[in-house]
């Protein structure tokens, strides 16, 4: 299992099991398309919860319709795991919330100093929060000093 392998023999072992496993895929699509009475070239409407539906230009051949689809849906995964911004705001806005996470900054504990400074990073992405806590020299001493160690 650790010998040496050329990468010809890699590169047909991948080829060939992609093969196999589009031979397998495309019918069964196939298949549940035509159960819904819809071919490949009707495109399927793929709809999200937002109503965003992913439409395929007229032509796309089955391989580039498989691969925009797949990129077309990572892309929207992506925009979903987006910040939270009034969890955000709300770090700054209630009162000492930034002023406990700098104080915990300076604990012996190396998990409570990472949590800590993860939550003052997230806290530091709203706006009002950043303005807040650029203002607060408290808050730049401990960046500065988290700055400077290697265990954070």
């Amino acid at each position: 299992w650790d010998g040496y392998i050329e990468q010809r023999i890699v590169g047909w072992d991948v080829k060939r099991s992609w093969e196999l496993w589009i031979e397998e895929v495309i019918p069964k699509e196939e298949r549940r398309l035509a159960s819904l009475g819809k071919t490949f070239e009707d495109g399927d409407g793929f709809v999200t919860e937002e109503g965003d539906e992913f439409q395929a230009p007229p032509g796309m051949s089955l391989r580039k319709l498989i691969v925009a689809r797949r990129q077309w849906a990572l892309r929207l995964a992506r925009r979903k795991e987006g910040p939270n911004l009034a969890n955000m705001k709300l770090l700054g806005s209630t009162p000492d919330v930034l002023n406990v996470l700098i104080m915990l900054t300076q604990e012996a504990d190396v998990d409570i100093v990472k949590n800590a400074a993860c939550a003052l990073s997230v806290a530091a992405f709203h706006e009002h929060n950043n303005g807040a806590m650029g203002r607060m020299p408290e808050c730049v001493e401990a960046m500065v000093r988290l700055a400077k160690t290697d265990d954070v």
